[in-house]
């Protein structure tokens, strides 16, 4: 059974089964996706370090949200746009996560965020979560990614100045390559939120079906995003701010704690890379406005 949530032209579609719930993309209304294969909705490393049924003492395991039940899908309708919260339970370890998505107002941008908690009896310890999965990007049409895609990145050149880089020569190794570049951003402290040298940013343009989709994540010190494609030779996205192998980060999780990722923003629009940009550029404009009336005590 599929789920939709329409937001701004756009549809973000789910398929439910009878134990757990996959993301099959995020669509545009007038563009309508067949036969296509759903993925997770969330994957995350946890260490355990004590036995329990089940799992190998203190060892490495890849959860994913097909392997967790669906315990409820929450929606709520705030001031700042519709929430619609995926919660899941893992049966072995116990633990519990939400995966948010957070429909902005006035904006086709999607904030997501998860947060997990450690039900269970014993220690987690969490080296590395997505806080955000995307799947079946530049899927509609007739030519495959690979030959109607364009790659645009926010970067820093050597003279320091920032700017968009068009990277379609870089199509052929996308698959295979990780982009992780360098903490844009990391020496600013108390500057302007809405400042587009803080926060790695990256678009993907779809020149024959004229869609783009784009995404931020909030966080301005160590992360990575990356684009693969997956077995159904469909393209994937996926974003972090905080993993083990990059800075040695880990969080320890005793029964009761919880965690929250940084968000990441994302989203789709008819139109070029130019387009994706401008859509970005309000979203950042709105949240900036926003903190900053919460910080005069209007939020």
């Amino acid at each position: 059974m599929q789920i939709s949530y329409s937001h701004h032209g756009n549809r973000l579609i789910f398929q439910r089964n009878a134990d757990g719930i996959q993301l099959l993309g995020l669509f545009e209304k007038s563009l309508t996706p067949s036969n296509l294969e759903a993925g997770s909705i969330l994957e995350m490393q946890v260490n355990t370090t004590y036995g329990v049924k089940g799992l190998k003492t203190d060892s490495r395991h890849l959860l994913l949200a097909d392997r967790m039940a669906l315990m409820a899908i929450v929606e709520d309708e705030r001031y700042h746009g519709n929430l619609v919260v995926v919660i899941l339970k893992d049966p072995i370890t116990g633990i519990l996560a939400e995966v948010n998505y957070l429909l902005s107002t006035g904006s086709p941008t999607i904030r997501t965020w998860v947060r997990v908690r450690n039900d269970g009896p014993i220690s987690i310890r969490l080296e590395r979560i997505y806080s955000a999965v995307l799947h079946n990007l530049a899927a509609c049409g007739q030519q495959p990614w690979h030959e109607k895609t364009c790659l645009h990145v926010w970067y820093k050149s050597p003279n320091g100045a920032k700017r968009w880089r068009r990277a379609r020569e870089r199509q052929g190794s996308m698959v295979k390559e990780r982009h992780s570049f360098p903490p844009y951003g990391q020496s600013v402290k108390g500057g302007n939120w809405a400042n587009p040298t803080v926060l790695p940013m990256g678009v993907l343009e779809d020149v024959e079906t004229r869609t783009s989709w784009y995404w931020q994540i909030e966080y301005s010190r160590i992360w990575n995003w990356e684009l693969s494609e997956t077995k159904g030779k469909q393209l994937s996205f996926c974003a972090q701010a905080q993993n083990v192998s990059q800075c040695g980060w880990q969080v320890q999780l005793q029964p009761g704690d919880a965690f929250k990722t940084a968000p990441v923003a994302f989203g789709s629009v008819r139109g070029g890379s130019e387009d994706a940009w401008r859509a970005l550029a309000d979203y950042r404009q709105q949240v900036f406005r926003r903190n900053r009336c919460s910080l005069r005590g209007y939020g």
